[in-house]
């Protein structure tokens, strides 16, 4: 079982570095409330210098992470008292399945790069365009050397309005500087063109809205033969640089220290070396672990009623196709803002987290 996977479940907060007793100037502490498997004296991941605690009350077994070099079970041990009664105060502080962890120091921008990103849109023309129209105003208003526009894909399926949503990306690309990432409904319309299989999966995932966007009706039962009609109408009524544009899509992205991507990531695994499918696809285990990555992972596909923010991601799949609620997140060097209505700009302080619902 993997370090994330042990700490499954988590929601991480920030702890502030206090005045402990014993020698506050050197440690920093991070408490984790869980019933862990591992044995109490097996050293924690490698990742940072760690040792496993025991709250001999609660039977809670705990991660004790020091700012500076490792403290082994045994260096430990002198102050396993001190550290028991520390642990138990913070534990009945929290409600019930949340966790604190030690804050990584915030992700930066490069300096005079502004950043908007937009989460997941699913045919939603109307707020896509509302979107932009934020964006110029808040470009108009405070005017940056250099913007850019990343959009975390799932363009398609669901809302009615896919066809306006590419034509919008296509004619805003000619004069701005846009990234469009893959989304995993963006990949199955282009594959559904060519494959029968994933045609069928693809029309009940949400591709019959999309093929009403482009003027064919796909009816209510189906089967092969009507598919292999539907997909081969499909192939003439889709413009050819709807398809090129789907075709260009790009899986990820970096800008300073983040990591740009629909889906997220595999935990352990460098961004170069990440599958497809993860990248626009994954939510376990990418969702539950609280381990450093080496990017800050901006990403949506796992939809929440609020952008959610933790120490090692940022998700701003907001469901816009059903809430009518498109997220547009900014950052400006290591600040993070989320662009509101009446283009108003709301500050997030960043590793706090705003909390939401990911299933």
């Amino acid at each position: 079982m993997g370090a994330c996977d042990r700490l499954a479940r988590a929601v991480p907060l920030p702890l502030r570095a206090g005045h402990w007793p014993d020698k506050p100037s050197r440690c920093r502490l991070a408490f984790t409330r869980r019933f862990l498997p591992a044995n109490p004296r097996k050293r924690a991941p490698s990742c940072s210098p760690s040792c496993w605690l025991r709250d001999d009350l609660t039977g809670r077994k705990t991660i004790v992470r020091s700012a500076r070099g490792h403290s082994s079970p045994a260096q430990a041990g002198g102050r396993s008292i001190l550290m028991r009664k520390l642990v138990d105060f913070f534990l009945k502080l929290l409600p019930e399945r949340e966790e604190v962890t030690i804050a990584r120091a915030a992700a930066r921008v490069p300096d005079g790069v502004r950043v908007y990103v937009i989460g997941d849109i699913h045919g939603r023309a109307d707020l896509l365009a509302q979107a932009f129209a934020k964006i110029d105003a808040n470009e108009a208003a405070h005017p940056f050397k250099r913007n850019v526009t990343v959009l975390l894909g799932d363009y398609v399926d669901r809302g009615l309005r896919s066809r306006e949503v590419i034509d919008q990306l296509i004619e805003r690309q000619m004069t701005r500087r846009v990234v469009t990432l893959r989304g995993n409904h963006d990949d199955s319309m282009l594959r559904a063109l060519n494959d029968m299989d994933i045609a069928l999966r693809w029309l009940a995932a949400g591709g019959r809205e999309t093929l009403h966007a482009y003027g064919i009706t796909v009816p209510a039962n189906i089967d092969r033969d009507i598919v292999h009609t539907v997909m081969a109408l499909a192939v003439k009524q889709i413009p050819a640089e709807h398809k090129s544009f789907l075709e260009r899509l790009r899986l990820y992205v970096t800008i300073g220290d983040y990591a740009f991507v629909h889906a997220g990531i595999r935990p352990g695994i460098a961004l170069e070396n990440q599958s497809a499918v993860d990248l626009m696809s994954i939510r376990q285990p990418f969702l539950d672990c609280v381990l450093p990555h080496d990017f800050m992972i901006v990403h949506g596909h796992t939809p929440v009623t609020s952008p959610v923010f933790r120490s090692n991601r940022i998700n701003v799949d907001t469901g816009a196709y059903i809430t009518g609620n498109l997220t547009c997140l900014v950052l400006e060097e290591d600040r993070q803002f989320i662009l509101e209505p009446r283009n108003e700009t709301c500050q997030t302080v960043p590793g706090k987290i705003r909390c939401g619902t990911e299933s």
